[in-house]
């Protein structure tokens, strides 16, 4: 008799075992990514602004992002919505932080160092996956090269 193997595909943490490490995982990850663009692009065009722009990205971000968990599941905590919204506002903002205090390369040096930071403490916080620092450098390294590419393509004029 043959005994049928199914595969099941993980999302999150195992049933039963979802936590507020999820919000950080998911919103940290969502800010810290999707500001890359908008931080790499005016850090190479107008580096005074870098921040404010930052500061605005998260704003919006994150009220989306807490606005998506209440509506996107059945019973929302309201601790898992602030969760999810302050940590997609730290996420956005982080990479910008280094503008506050200096320019140039040293900024650019400071938030990759921030962000590779960022990326191993959300790496470490999917414990239940196997290649979990591995696949998130992955993904932010996939999400960095498309951000460069995208920042070279569009003229220096353009904005």
């Amino acid at each position: 008799m043959a005994v049928p193997v199914t595969a099941k595909a993980r999302t999150g943490p195992p049933a039963g075992r979802r936590s507020l490490a999820y919000e950080v995982i998911f919103g940290g990850s969502d800010g810290l990514m999707s500001i890359m663009g908008p931080v790499m692009f005016t850090a190479s065009r107008y580096p005074m602004l870098v921040f404010p722009v930052a500061l605005m990205g998260a704003v919006s971000a994150s009220c989306s992002m807490a606005a998506g968990e209440h509506l996107g599941e059945d019973s929302s905590e309201p601790s898992a919505v602030v969760m999810m919204g302050a940590a997609t506002f730290g996420g956005s903002l982080l990479p910008a932080v280094p503008w506050l205090a200096t320019s140039g390369t040293a900024a650019v040096c400071w938030c990759a160092g921030i962000i590779l930071a960022a990326a191993l403490l959300v790496g470490r916080l999917r414990s239940w996956r196997r290649h979990r620092y591995i696949e998130t450098i992955a993904i932010l390294a996939l999400v960095a090269g498309v951000t460069v590419a995208c920042n070279l393509a569009v003229p220096a004029g353009t904005a």
